[in-house]
């Protein structure tokens, strides 16, 4: 069993444990494992519309693991113009979303959130 298999193990413990399925955790964990099919089916079953008003950087977190880095920027701007709170970690994501560092939109997106020198 390979650390993803592990991590989703573990998710469906916690799944019980809370009763939140945690669908956009479940969703990353597929598309870091390989399994994007997997991934895109959670993703198409959630009230994206839901998503947008209240956590957008979660399903950036799903296409930014997905490689989509054009629907991860989607969702991170989304996120940026609902000021949510997670984006305040924007320079210290890790995985999957450290992985946009290397793109411009990033670099935009941190100097628009005016962090103090």
């Amino acid at each position: 069993m390979g650390l993803y298999d592990e991590a989703l193990a573990e998710l469906d413990t916690i799944s019980e444990m809370s009763g939140d399925d945690a669908p956009t955790f479940r969703a990353a964990l597929h598309a870091q494992k390989g399994q994007p099919e997997e991934a895109l089916e959670i993703v198409s079953s959630l009230d994206l519309e839901d998503y947008a008003l209240r956590a957008p950087s979660a399903i950036a977190q799903v296409y930014a693991a997905l490689g989509d880095r054009d629907q991860a920027f989607a969702w991170l701007e989304k996120s940026f113009e609902l000021r949510e709170m997670l984006m305040v970690q924007i320079k210290i994501w890790g995985p999957p979303l450290s992985a946009l560092r290397s793109d411009p939109r990033y670099d935009s997106l941190v100097r628009r959130m005016n962090f103090p020198e």
